[in-house]
């Protein structure tokens, strides 16, 4: 958006389906707008007759998850009224849904429009698929309803890489992804990016090792990775550090399995803050021990803008032009984990080497000046 409004007319619609209280973004952004709208909504439930099998697979089949994340007629029509009429260069989309959302639009809203572009930031089907193999709490039936969720979310992905113009994605691996299916559609890659901080404390040592973890506590890879750390590695790294570890988790909406991580001793969970930048600058380590998911990790480049050195899991950092052992340190399983994280605790000359090239390598391809000439140049 800050791209976006320094050298073009933005008419912005946003339909928020989040529940009451949340944030309403940058009001200054916003100012800079030709117009806004928001319009609150609610996904509709799965009208199954009873939770019983195989009801709620019938009622997914004929009332498809997809297509329950829409918003009302009503909802489109005071959403896209400030634009009706208008003719609109272009359309750019943010994720699948607000491509969805912006079709079904079209169908009952006459808008003008040049060309069509939806920003996917992951690839939700590749996402959801990762997640099979992690989330199995909901039983046999559940399974099968996720596995049609995500059958439904790829049809609709096609959908898009036949009939827009360009589809961007934050990462050649991405990229590489949705060119093999042959789409009509430009594939762009638009990485990711973050605002370089002015001034970042030098690392030091202290009396204490300070690890961080950044993330949406109630999104699925976020909670598996945390929940994985600290049962898995964490212990490994108390045995043989030479100094006390404490392990500070920043997240909106941590659900009672990460909040009951902190009955261990020295993990803090703070829930949402107003800014995660003075955790990152009191921070010595910062983790990323993501299993799944797609898209590339903001996390991972804030902490590097930070000069923070980032030790994270392959799937991780994946999608980032990183060299392992260079300016981050790479390893999926938990014993390689913690050894890597105790090789950082124990040389102060690594953990400034690797947050050094860390941050050389967001000055380089992730910082946001870079990414606003990418964004306009291929609007």
């Amino acid at each position: 958006m800050s791209a976006l409004v320094e050298a073009n007319r933005v008419h912005l619609v946003v339909l928020d389906s989040r529940n009451p209280g949340g944030k309403s973004g940058d009001v200054f952004l916003l100012g800079r707008c030709e117009s806004v709208s928001v319009v609150k909504y609610r996904w509709r439930p799965r009208g199954a007759i009873t939770k019983m099998a195989p009801f709620p697979t019938l009622a997914e089949l004929f009332n498809p998850t997809v297509k329950r994340r829409l918003p009302s007629p009503a909802n489109i029509r005071e959403a896209f009224a400030h634009v009706h009429g208008k003719r609109l260069d272009a359309v750019l989309c943010f994720k699948l849904l607000g491509a969805m959302i912006f079709d079904y639009a079209q169908s009952m809203v006459p808008l003008d429009v040049g060309r069509k572009i939806v920003d996917f930031d992951d690839i939700q089907s590749l996402a959801d698929r990762r997640a099979l193999a992690y989330e199995r709490n909901y039983g046999f039936e559940q399974s099968i309803i996720d596995r049609l969720i995500c059958r439904q979310t790829r049809r609709a992905e096609d959908r898009c890489l036949a009939t827009y113009d360009a589809v961007w994605v934050c990462s050649e691996t991405d990229r590489r992804e949705l060119l093999s299916r042959k789409p009509r559609a430009e594939i762009e890659m638009i990485p990711n990016s973050v605002v370089l901080p002015e001034t970042s404390p030098v690392l030091d040592d202290h009396p204490e090792v300070r690890l961080l973890f950044v993330g949406a506590l109630r999104y699925g890879p976020n909670q598996d990775g945390i929940v994985w750390f600290c049962t898995e590695i964490l212990p490994r790294i108390r045995v043989s550090s030479p100094r006390k570890v404490k392990l500070t988790i920043v997240g909106f909406n941590p659900p009672p399995e990460v909040k009951a991580l902190e009955s261990a001793g020295d993990i803090v969970v703070t829930g949402g803050v107003e800014s995660v930048a003075p955790y990152y600058r009191e921070s010595d380590i910062v983790i990323a021990p993501i299993r799944y998911g797609s898209g590339t990790r903001i996390k991972i480049l804030e902490a590097m803008s930070h000069r923070r050195p980032v030790m994270s899991t392959a799937l991780g950092a994946e999608g980032i032009d990183v060299t392992p052992g260079e300016n981050i340190m790479i390893s999926d399983k938990p014993e390689a984990f913690a050894a890597s994280c105790l090789e950082l605790i124990k040389n102060l000359g690594q953990r400034q080497r690797v947050a050094q090239l860390g941050r050389r390598l967001i000055e380089e391809k992730y910082s946001d000046r870079i990414v606003a000439a990418a964004v306009n140049k291929a609007i």
